[in-house]
Formats: structure tokens, C-alpha cells, sequence
């Protein structure tokens, strides 16, 4: 198995200026490794939605050229965080497929024998060997979206300040 600290994972968020984010070592299992897993389910859940939306304003064919703009801003949004999990999880695969390819290899050769895993570099000691000192902890429940769009906007609703024209025939 590749060692836990020569592998990176992109994580779904970028630095305060824009930069991409990286997770250093680690087996998967640890907190922020958690916290990235679920963040890229709310932002892949999100893109889902905001793909329904999509269909449903451009269907209707009632739209403004403001509401236009703000699903394109929208669906540029989302795509580009869609896209940034879709290369984090290739790039996993690819580390994925090598450690399978490295543990043929060791059963070929007999290997070392030793297939206990190795520890997680990104998760807390623990103190005990369930759950540390304090028993079990849940995660928290609160949900780590960021809204999709502007308060008080909904899909097919005018934008304030936008200009009225006929809907499209």
C-alpha cells in the first residue's frame, strides 16, 4: 500500500485568495477528510437541484434577461465546484488504482504479510480504542451549504431592478 503521507487530496474549498487547498497524507478517515466528504455531497446535492431549477426557468420560457444572467452566474458557480470534485475523486482513483496494482504486485511476490492498516495522519489521537475518552461524538448536523441564490429570489420571480420585457415566444 502507498504510504498515507506521499498521497494529496483536493479539497472542495479554496484558500482566503482563490488558491486550491490541499489535504497532506492521511488514510480518509480522519476530520477534515470527514468534513471534505461532506462538503462535496452538499455542493454535488446543490448542483442537483440548481439543475432542476434550470430546467424549470428555461421551460417556462418567462424569463427576464436578469434571471437569465443570475442562473448563468449560478450554474457557473456550481459547475466549477462540480468540476473541482470530479478531479479530486479522479485524482483519489488513480492514487486508488495504484496501491491495487502495488498490493498484485506484493501477493505475486508474497508479499510482506503484514496487511494491517496503517494509522490516519489527519484524524486526532484518540485515547481510547473506540472512540477516545468521551465516548462516541456525532458529527454536527448543521448543513455546509452556501445558499444557491440571492435571499429572497426565487425561480420565474422578477429580479429587482430588472428590465420587463415580453416572455419569449
Amino acid at each position: 500500500m502507498t504510504h498515507p503521507m506521499g498521497t494529496t487530496r483536493l479539497l472542495p474549498w479554496t484558500s482566503w485568495d482563490g488558491k486550491p487547498c490541499y489535504l497532506l497524507g492521511g488514510t480518509g478517515t480522519g476530520y477534515v477528510s470527514r468534513l471534505a466528504d461532506r462538503v462535496e455531497a452538499e455542493q454535488m446535492a446543490s448542483a442537483a437541484d440548481l439543475i432542476e431549477d434550470a430546467a424549470g426557468i428555461l421551460a417556462a420560457r418567462s424569463w427576464t434577461p436578469g434571471e437569465i444572467h443570475l442562473l448563468a452566474v449560478e450554474l457557473n458557480t456550481q459547475l466549477t465546484k462540480v468540476h473541482r470534485v470530479s478531479e479530486s475523486r479522479g485524482a483519489r482513483l488513480v492514487q486508488w488504482e495504484g496501491d491495487l496494482d502495488e498490493e498484485a504486485a506484493d501477493d505475486a511476490d508474497g508479499g510482506d504479510g503484514d496487511d494491517a492498516p496503517e494509522p490516519a495522519h489527519d484524524s486526532p489521537d484518540r485515547t481510547s480504542p473506540e472512540h477516545g475518552p468521551h465516548g462516541s461524538r456525532k458529527a454536527p448536523s448543521a448543513r455546509l451549504a452556501t445558499p444557491v441564490r440571492p435571499a429572497g429570489s426565487a425561480p420565474g420571480a422578477p429580479l429587482k431592478g430588472a428590465a420587463r420585457i415580453p416572455p419569449a415566444r
